[in-house]
């Protein structure tokens, strides 16, 4: 027995058969289950075809925007624990590197020499002030001796 072919079937459900080649193909297919089988694929391949779900291309949408979404989260969270490590490591590195040079301690002297110069500085500017104000003293005095008392 000849079976069908799939050019057979798609010229049928297209309706690009002559008059006896459409009752040929019919007989056959009611003896032969095989034929009828991949007739019924055939047929609702078609039908989807010509006529797509609009549901199907929504789901397909949310699905494509939804795998999407999810690996841009996965990227950013994978950028960010990059980040995350490197300014570990950074720090760490710097850690090692202020310890090594004795970075903090020469900081550390540093300010103490600052805070000691500071501190000398505002014991001379202390007995500049003094000794201004003991100079302001005298001359006061002068100044008062000289007119008899009445600056005060």
């Amino acid at each position: 027995m000849k079976h069908i072919t799939e050019e057979q079937l798609i010229a049928y459900i297209q309706n690009e058969l002559s008059g006896k080649e459409i009752e040929n193909l019919e007989n056959h297919l009611i003896g032969c289950s095989q034929c009828k089988e991949e007739f019924i694929i055939l047929e609702e391949l078609t039908n989807e075809w010509n006529e797509p779900s609009l549901q199907l291309s929504v789901d397909v949408t949310l699905d494509v925007m939804s795998a999407i979404e999810k690996t841009e989260k996965q990227k950013f969270a994978r950028k960010n624990k990059r980040s995350t490590y490197l300014h570990f490591i950074l720090a760490a590195a710097a850690t090692i590197l202020f310890s090594q040079l004795k970075i903090v301690d020469y900081i550390i002297d540093t300010s103490d020499h600052v805070i000691g110069i500071s501190s000398v500085t505002v014991e001379q500017a202390n007995h500049s002030l003094e000794k201004g104000m003991s100079s302001l003293n005298k001359i006061n005095l002068k100044i008062q001796s000289k007119t008899g008392g009445e600056n005060k």
